[in-house]
């Protein structure tokens, strides 16, 4: 298999920005449906591989989401 510098730059900036996107979330503390949506769609940009590697950012994002929907707006 051989190295390519393009695709791992690719990768490299995806994860990038999915780490921020992901530290901006959490410092919230929730994610609404379209920045998760977003979210969702740049994770599949990955290739498998990295894919199972970071499987627990959706884990994470998912708890955001989770936590969206114990919100009570009527306050």
């Amino acid at each position: 298999m051989n190295w390519n510098r393009q695709s791992e730059m690719k990768q490299a900036y995806i994860l990038m920005k999915l780490d921020v996107m992901l530290a901006e979330h959490q410092s919230i503390g929730v994610i609404d449906l379209n920045d998760l949506h977003q979210f969702i769609a740049q994770y599949r940009h990955l290739g498998r591989k990295r894919q199972k590697m970071y499987a627990f950012m959706i884990d994470e994002i998912a708890e955001l989401w989770d936590a969206h929907d114990a919100i009570d707006y009527d306050v």
